[in-house]
């Protein structure tokens, strides 16, 4: 019974030291993964990031992609990183989302340089980026990175990538509430008031440079007096100088077969000042549609806020 107990005793302070010694390498390794340093994207953490451009027909600075030396690092002198473009991320991204993300055209954007200097002081730099949004303004294209070699430390395994879709947006691009007075199919009670609000997210999205598409449908409603009007959704042109409404044109809308109604503008209602306020950005317009004088639409699109 003694040697038992005794094997025991013993037993129990060899498993006592080899758990302390477990404690003891595992907070080394801790604080080793902690404090050296480690390189990364900011934005790293993100699935897709947005960098949204206002028009212009000559190239402009973006700032939005930046290298860092992770926030927990020790860091006491420069660190020098080298990236590189890597269409892999867009593929990636759109296999798993099912996106067409296609990457930027190479006469639409310049970097300055795909070695950059991580300053101890600020811990973090821009990449030296510009884009000419005149050229990217309607594809839908995205910029992938990675990060390829570092001066000291590691390169960090969840954030060595990053990827940024890229957007351009004019000055009548934006989140819309809007009323309407309209004919509609087998509605007997015209003019039938259609409204929303700025909680329905309207969307006009820049679809040129001058030019703003309709994003959704707001008029189609499931009954018998909207059934008809499913298939479309519209461009709006203007002239940017006036920012007279130039043109209205029509295209189907997604889930609802069929080709789109025709639009008659300015037709019966030339007449009619359709046109953008830039003072209150709201835009005016009437238009008619399948060539009809009779079977109308006339909008009042108020701009709540930025998309």
């Amino acid at each position: 019974m003694k040697k038992i107990f005794s094997l025991s005793i013993v037993a129990l302070a060899s498993s006592l030291i080899l758990t302390a010694c477990f404690k003891d390498k595992y907070k080394i390794d801790v604080a080793d993964n902690t404090n050296r340093v480690i390189v990364e994207f900011a934005d790293g953490a993100n699935d897709i990031n947005q960098i949204n451009l206002d028009y212009a027909s000559t190239p402009v600075d973006v700032t939005e992609i930046v290298l860092r030396v992770d926030p927990r690092s020790v860091q006491d002198k420069d660190v020098t990183v080298k990236f590189t473009l890597n269409p892999t991320v867009i593929a990636d991204y759109n296999t798993a989302n099912g996106t067409t993300y296609s990457s930027l055209p190479a006469n639409a954007y310049t970097i300055d340089s795909y070695t950059v200097t991580i300053p101890a002081a600020t811990r973090q730099v821009a990449v030296k980026l510009k884009v000419n949004p005149s050229l990217v303004i309607t594809g839908n294209y995205a910029l992938g990175f990675s990060i390829a070699e570092t001066s000291a430390g590691d390169i960090s395994k969840t954030y060595r990538n990053v990827l940024y879709a890229l957007s351009v947006k004019n000055k009548y691009d934006g989140i819309y509430k809007l009323k309407a007075y309209a004919n509609l199919g087998t509605n007997t009670s015209a003019p039938y008031l259609v409204s929303t609000d700025c909680a329905y997210d309207l969307e006009l999205v820049t679809s040129g440079i001058n030019s703003v598409r309709m994003s959704n449908q707001p008029l189609w409603r499931n009954n018998a007096f909207y059934d008809g009007f499913c298939n479309v959704n519209f461009d709006f042109a203007f002239n940017t100088t006036t920012d007279k409404v130039s043109g209205v044109t029509s295209y189907a809308s997604s889930g609802c077969g069929g080709a789109p109604i025709a639009v008659n503008f300015p037709g019966a209602y030339a007449a009619y000042d359709s046109h953008y306020d830039a003072a209150t950005k709201t835009i005016y317009v009437r238009f008619g549609l399948n060539n009809s004088a009779t079977w109308n639409i006339i909008d009042t699109l108020v701009y709540c806020g930025p998309r």
